[in-house]
């Protein structure tokens, strides 16, 4: 009976300390994206990106100027090579323009299309236009503690709350010290893995870490990569609202 009593309060003890645990473990998530979300969600940037696009041996490279504001608002244009000159996008929440100069045409791009490729990268057009605030958006739990290229980071799984995210599950290895996001895998609903996207340079720009140079993998794809550099990195400064318009967009 003494037995019986003894493993009864044994099992009470390891749920308890189980439901502690992983109270614990969802807190600790919650601070780490809050932490996250501040390094690389800031109030606006402005930055120039050069985008090396790796193809089965060939290599293209891109260049263009970034202006963001908040989550998804934000305009780019291209400087190079001279075929993309001029080309213009812009991006308002859930919908993107492309201004084309060669044709003088404005095409729309929104919904399903914003998860196709970038200007040929391995980079979407929500890759590519979207800071997002990761805490709100997903639900997240810390699955342990690791070593990543020599530094100390936490291994961490995202849940989507929305059904129609553009990725429903990440996998994310975070720096213990700089919060900033050094790997992520990014999956579909049905579990399939759709890029994996590597940090390959961090920059301190006042009281932020912020991402310099990311490398992305399209897995539904073979023998491809991106590599994406930000330069002359601006963030918090104060950008016009005329920048996010359609007459910005269109202007000769």
């Amino acid at each position: 009976m003494k037995r019986g009593l003894y493993l009864l309060v044994l099992g009470m003890v390891i749920m308890v300390m189980s439901s502690i645990n992983l109270l614990l473990a969802s807190e600790s998530a919650a601070e780490i994206l809050k932490k996250v979300d501040y390094n690389q969600a800031p109030k606006s940037v402005i930055y120039d990106v050069r985008m090396v696009i790796h193809q089965k041996g060939r290599v293209d490279t891109k260049q263009m100027k970034l202006y963001g504001v908040g989550e998804d608002k934000s305009y780019a244009i291209f400087g190079s090579p001279e075929r993309d000159k001029g080309t213009a996008v812009l991006r308002l929440g859930n919908n993107l323009w492309m201004y084309l100069p060669s044709a003088e045409k404005t095409i729309k791009i929104s919904g399903h299309m914003l998860r196709q490729s970038f200007m040929g990268s391995d980079f979407s057009y929500s890759d590519s236009t979207e800071r997002l605030k990761l805490l709100e958006r997903y639900d997240a739990k810390v699955t342990g503690k690791e070593q990543l290229n020599g530094r100390e980071v936490y291994a961490l799984e995202l849940k989507a709350q929305q059904a129609d995210a553009n990725y429903f599950t990440r996998k994310m290895w975070i720096d213990s010290e700089w919060y900033v996001v050094a790997k992520q895998e990014m999956y579909a609903k049905s579990g399939k893995l759709l890029k994996v996207m590597t940090v390959l340079d961090i920059q301190q720009i006042g009281s932020r870490y912020f991402v310099a140079k990311t490398r992305m993998e399209d897995k539904l794809k073979q023998n491809t990569f991106t590599e994406m550099v930000m330069t002359n990195i601006k963030l918090d400064v104060e950008i016009p609202d005329s920048m996010f318009t359609l007459q910005n967009l269109e202007r000769k």
